[in-house]
């Protein structure tokens, strides 16, 4: 209990007591930091393996026959020989805002005669 009484020791001993508080409070800052640091990056590496992963299945698709035909196909608007293509023109829709009342109205099968222009 001596020890404990002399002033000198007491103080050093508190002085180095500050010192690794003020050590520890500034390592679990940068230790914060890092990990931050670190979940961007990982973040940012996974967001890059599933990029990688995307491009990686284009370049197979593209590479198979059957993918580079219907490519060449849409681009093209090709045909096979034999083959027959049938281009469908735009309709244009506009509802009056009026729905039909009564006499008036039709079934969706004569809707559909009178678009296709077969009165039967």
């Amino acid at each position: 209990m001596k020890v404990v009484f002399r002033p000198l020791f007491v103080v050093i001993f508190i002085l180095m007591t500050l010192s690794f508080s003020v050590s520890m409070a500034r390592r679990s800052a940068q230790h914060r930091a890092n990990t931050q640091a670190l979940a961007v990056v990982a973040a940012e590496n996974e967001r890059l393996r599933l990029q990688k992963a995307a491009l990686e299945r284009q370049i197979e698709s593209a590479a198979d026959p059957f993918s580079q035909e219907k490519i060449y196909r849409e681009s093209h608007l090709a045909q096979r020989v034999g083959e027959q293509t049938l281009k469908l023109s735009t309709f244009d829709y506009q509802p009056s805002g009026e729905l039909p009342t009564g006499a008036q109205a039709r079934t969706p099968a004569q809707e559909w005669l009178a678009l296709l222009g077969l009165h039967l």
